[in-house]
């Protein structure tokens, strides 16, 4: 493969989220007969599940967030206790 084609699957990668070392796993660490859409399907399902946990994690933030925009404590002591 040409060095073109590895920055081009480079930036797929990329555009799909995954970090270098899935990237590395992706063009090296996987076998080579293996066919790319086996090596994308193994690291999306991972990546799929990052997404979901991440996703859940800024609903919370979010919930949060709205729930301190009406908060009315005189104090920061007492900011966290209503929440």
């Amino acid at each position: 493969m040409s060095v073109l084609k590895i920055l081009k699957v480079i930036r797929l990668a990329k555009d799909a989220g995954l970090n270098l070392d899935e990237v590395q796993t992706l063009l090296h660490d996987l076998p080579e007969a293996m066919p790319p859409s086996e090596r994308w399907a193994i690291l999306a399902k991972t990546k799929f599940t990052e997404l979901n946990e991440r996703m859940a994690q800024l609903k919370r933030m979010k919930a949060t967030l709205e729930k301190t925009l009406a908060c009315e404590c005189p104090t920061l002591d007492e900011c966290g206790m209503n929440y």
